[in-house]
């Protein structure tokens, strides 16, 4: 290798950081005012209301109307809470919803309003650093950063109860406690498939599943299939969220490419 008495740019490093913080509710659980669209529009057609939330944040406009016991409630505002990064608990959003069912309503329909027209809250941090380096040729470094998460399917069949004899044990046994432990692995209150009326919780937690690791599917997917096979599509869920929680989660890849010249 030649060296020389000189000194020539040798490394060119540049970072990208996204981050996201945790927020608040953009208004109060009282603070009608701030909206009165909605607080009219709560007032001579709840259920309408109801159902405008509820398709706002993605989900079936029909759910709310069967939201029997406050399971539809404290779910999707359990979902609305994680999807904006805003603290509480499933403790204290029941709380709210048994105390105050329609102002917790009309705070979910105003949040999704306003968030829906801001810009999604990131930060992009841009470094760029020369080094100038003496006594050799020019280095090249090359970084190259990359996500390793892309569209998935479910690891087992909706059938395949061979594939985890545990599992399918554990619901001949006891349904109702595979159940729960499913809903707690899923990081949901253990209690709400004890809730299941009009199976709204198998349907929305197999959404919530789904949309959690980019599997293909549709509502009605679902509920048809809940609706043909419910011990199944609850074994496959446990199987699933098993199997899951056993991998590593997406990680980024760092390439780096030095060439000396000799």
């Amino acid at each position: 290798m030649n060296f020389y008495n000189q000194s020539n740019p040798q490394v060119v490093v540049t970072t990208t950081a996204m981050s996201q913080k945790a927020g608040e509710w953009s208004t109060g659980i009282c603070d009608c005012c701030s909206d009165m669209n909605t607080c009219c529009f709560g007032y001579w057609c709840f259920p309408c209301m109801q159902c405008q939330t509820a398709s706002k944040h993605g989900w079936c406009c029909g759910m709310p109307l069967l939201d029997c016991c406050c399971v539809v409630s404290c779910l999707l505002r359990k979902s609305v809470r994680e999807h904006y990064n805003i603290p509480g608990s499933c403790c204290d959003d029941c709380c709210k919803i048994f105390w105050c069912y329609h102002c917790v309503w009309c705070q979910m329909n105003r949040e999704l309003k306003i968030r829906e027209n801001q810009h999604p809250a990131a930060s992009t941090v841009v470094t760029t650093q020369v080094v100038r380096m003496a006594y050799q040729q020019p280095t090249q470094v090359m970084t190259v950063m990359g996500g390793n998460q892309h569209l998935g399917n479910w690891s087992t069949g909706l059938c395949d109860c061979c594939a985890d004899v545990g599992t399918c044990c554990c619901a001949y046994w006891c349904f109702p406690c595979m159940q729960c432990q499913t809903a707690s692995k899923h990081g949901w209150c253990c209690g709400m498939p004890l809730l299941d009326v009009f199976c709204v919780v198998s349907c929305l937690l197999r959404k919530s599943v789904r949309a959690r690791y980019n599997i293909p599917g549709s509502c009605c997917d679902d509920c048809c299939k809940i609706l043909w096979c419910y011990p199944c599509v609850w074994c496959q869920m446990n199987r699933e969220l098993k199997i899951r929680e056993n991998q590593h989660p997406a990680t980024s890849t760092v390439v780096t490419t030095q060439v000396f010249r000799e």
